[in-house]
């Protein structure tokens, strides 16, 4: 029996020899293994959680329960906004993200900023149902450094901006810094929503006290939220909301929420906003 283990140190490394945790899936079938100019993708057959994406041996998404972390970073921010026409995300190169808001019907375009090519050609292949916003005509490709990309937009041109982000190592440390957080605010419109992936509370604190602190010199109102996400570490998984206008977090227009969620429902988008106490001391939120 072939087995596929993914490394997690807390801080950050990569390497077999300083990781503090393992997971491991037993490895069906291999459907897809390169290396790209940034980093290796393998795409494998598991008979627990379907088909799975790997970057660099850590688990990106799987097949059962992909929905969980793609909702919450979608629709969490989305419901805010009456009728969003333009949205970008940054990474989310197997799709999920896009497809998610594509169910958003006064949509008019959603931009894909993603670094690795080879990512979005593997997905469209060996994950089609995650990647099947790709051939939606809403849905536009940019490959690229999705710092560089953002920068060089407008001005308050997007009703939304998500980061879809690997961990804070390789490639996507620059988004974790603060130029990429203003500049995201900078062309977000007057009633924007912008969200991302905050990482696990029980291992990655001080990235998310770093997080944290730094959306909160930039952006007016900013919460985490959370979900449990039974593949990623730990399985409590954390984000960030945040938004140039304080939002009224018991005041949701929950009826803008797409009826075909798997793992929302109105009740779930208001707890979603309800995090331990121990998270709440963690960001030093009084």
């Amino acid at each position: 029996m072939k087995w596929l283990y993914e490394f997690f140190p807390a801080a950050g490394y990569s390497k077999e020899s300083k990781a503090e945790l393992s997971y491991g899936y037993v490895v069906d079938k291999i459907l897809f293994s390169d290396k790209s100019e940034y980093q290796e993708i393998d795409i494998i057959e598991t008979p627990v959680y379907g088909r799975a994406l790997f970057l660099d041996h850590l688990m990106m998404t799987t097949e059962k329960d992909e929905f969980i972390y793609h909702e919450l970073l979608s629709h969490i921010p989305a419901i805010r906004l009456e009728k969003p026409e333009r949205a970008l995300i940054i990474g989310g190169g197997d799709g999920g993200i896009a497809r998610e808001l594509c169910k958003y019907p006064t949509m008019k375009e959603i931009i894909v900023a993603e670094i690795d090519e080879m990512v979005i050609t593997a997905s469209r292949k060996y994950l089609p149902t995650i990647a099947k916003s790709f051939d939606d005509p809403r849905v536009k490709i940019q490959i690229g450094d999705g710092a560089a990309f953002v920068a060089n937009q407008p001005d308050k041109s997007f009703d939304i901006i998500l980061v879809d982000s690997t961990e804070p190592i390789g490639p996507g440390i620059t988004l974790y810094q603060e130029k990429f957080y203003r500049t995201c605010c900078d062309k977000l419109k007057d009633n924007g929503q912008f969200a991302a992936q905050g990482l696990a509370p029980l291992i990655h604190t001080e990235s998310q006290q770093l997080m944290y602190q730094t959306l909160k010199k930039i952006f007016n109102w900013v919460r985490p939220y959370m979900g449990v996400i039974p593949t990623y570490p730990t399985s409590l998984w954390l984000f960030f909301h945040a938004s140039k206008n304080v939002q009224d977090i018991d005041n949701i227009s929950i009826s803008r929420l797409p009826k075909d969620t798997r793992y929302l429902t109105p009740d779930m988008v208001s707890a979603s906003y309800c995090i331990p106490k121990f998270v709440e001391n963690n960001l030093n939120i009084k």
